[in-house]
């Protein structure tokens, strides 16, 4: 089979986050054993600066020509743009990828471009029963009040989940992920799989060279032993709470570490965790927030931490309590959602809503020296049990199984006169196709004449690029 993967995940601002990590480790894997199939990548080119860093992260494992840029239109963050022309840009794209003849294309991630210049779909031309989704979770749709605080924001995810439920194939990170989305989405079981995740072979234990873990240690203002939790910056990650149940254990005992808190929050979001610190009892120099931190000192400081602590309220997986136990470091973390399977063993879980439970699991890690070496053996122990080629066999599993499936159902509908759709590229046809399901797109009428050049312009430049692609195989 040929496998198109639209890769924006590593393009746009996913790419620093669990999103990006997930998108990364699994498509190299992906690439490094494809078995019989052709695997290509979609990038876009409104991301001009992560092309040649995504092309060296694939070198030697996708061809040259396998990664293809598609253009399409700029402006098009659905903050700002109309339905018409975010509607255009998801048909451009969709073009594109069906000029590129795949029996599949896997979106790594669907719910991007409401910031940014991104545009993802399914459905809008190229088949969604061709169509793979990675379910990472659903989390705004279960914390609606939350995530989807006005009209913008509701529109753009209820767009999203129209989208996802066209996707003839959910590849979700956990189990958890994947009963979600059987209950909340509707999907037939048999559609949505749990592919699971794993963590870069990087982290793994180390034995710290003590000048350069001197450097890191200063260089991030951490100053004795440590906890660490590593995550973004938004209310479920629930720092506050944290923060809170630091502040509860003994003053003796607390004197001797600092919290670690590492994450891309805005100054508003560290100064207001700072007032609540200091109004929960701490010295300003308890809790240390050392922003983002480049990969190689992550490692280091997950072998360098006393123990990890994940709080997290919800999790579609929870890869740094995965991170934390691959590199041998006591990990510890919340009992909702999908962290109890990363964890995998309840006594190191406690209930995230209370500070109180928090504080007395963190307390027992740091004064039972029995219990912290029990974490750190079991942690490696359960880390082992997720890989990148485990999760990569998976998906390619799911593919071959859909595809098997899909085939049996056009077999049976051929045999009972039903006409077949063909995905097969001829530029003629298919061009008169595409401009009038164009102009059946909502909204249409309300675009310029320029903005419509734009369209065709763009939709032009793909499809000659990919005629020049298989005009030289």
């Amino acid at each position: 089979m040929r496998i198109v993967i639209d890769l924006q995940s590593c393009q746009s601002g996913s790419k620093l986050s669990g999103i990006g990590r997930y998108s990364m480790g699994l498509v190299q894997a992906m690439t490094a054993r494809p078995r019989q199939h052709e695997i290509w990548i979609a990038l876009s080119g409104l991301l001009p600066s992560s092309i040649p860093e995504m092309r060296r992260a694939f070198d030697g494992l996708v061809p040259n020509d396998h990664i293809q840029v598609f253009k399409s239109l700029p402006r098009i963050d659905m903050r700002s743009a109309g339905r018409a022309r975010v509607g255009a840009a998801e048909f451009i794209r969709e073009d594109f990828l069906r000029a590129l003849q795949p029996d599949f294309v896997h979106i790594l991630s669907l719910f991007e471009g409401f910031v940014e210049d991104v545009v993802t779909s399914v459905g809008q031309y190229f088949p969604g029963d061709q169509t793979a989704v990675t379910l990472h979770d659903l989390i705004p749709l279960i914390q609606s009040a939350i995530y989807l605080p006005d009209g913008r924001h509701q529109d753009y995810y209820c767009r999203k989940i129209a989208s996802i439920k066209k996707a003839g194939l959910l590849l979700a990170n956990s189990e958890f992920s994947r009963l979600e989305g059987i209950d909340l989405l509707g999907t037939p079981p048999e559609r949505v799989v749990n592919v699971s995740a794993a963590a870069d072979e990087r982290f793994q234990p180390m034995i710290p060279d003590p000048e350069r873990s001197a450097r890191i240690l200063t260089r991030y203002g951490i100053t004795r032993q440590f906890l660490m939790y590593t995550a973004s910056f938004d209310k479920r990650k629930n720092q506050a709470g944290l923060i809170e149940a630091f502040a509860l254990l003994p003053r003796d005992l607390r004197k001797d570490y600092q919290l670690v808190i590492v994450g891309n929050g805005s100054e508003e979001q560290i100064r207001n965790f700072n007032q609540l610190a200091k109004k929960s009892g701490l010295d300003r120099d308890e809790v240390v927030f050392p922003g983002h931190i480049v990969d190689a000192d992550l490692v280091a400081l997950y072998n360098l931490c006393h123990l990890f602590v994940l709080p997290s309220f919800a999790e579609g997986f929870g890869l740094p309590a995965l991170e934390a136990m691959s590199c041998g470091t006591a990990t510890i973390g919340s009992n909702v959602t999908s962290i109890p399977e990363v964890i995998g063993w309840s006594e190191a879980l406690f209930d995230p809503s209370s500070p109180k439970r928090i504080a007395a699991k963190i307390n027992q890690a740091l004064t039972d020296p029995g219990f912290l070496q029990a974490l750190r053996e079991r942690g490696l122990e359960q880390a082992k049990k997720f890989s990148w080629e485990q999760s990569a066999d998976k998906v390619l599993d799911a593919f071959e199984l859909h595809a098997k499936r899909n085939a049996a159902s056009e077999a049976k509908q051929i045999k009972n006169g039903a006409a077949q759709e063909k995905n097969n590229f001829r530029s003629t046809t298919d061009l008169e196709d595409a401009v009038k399901k164009i102009l059946q797109l909502e909204d249409i009428a309300t675009l310029k004449n320029e903005e419509l050049m734009e369209i065709a312009m763009a939709m032009a430049s793909n499809r000659e690029k990919v005629e020049a692609i298989f005009a030289d195989k």
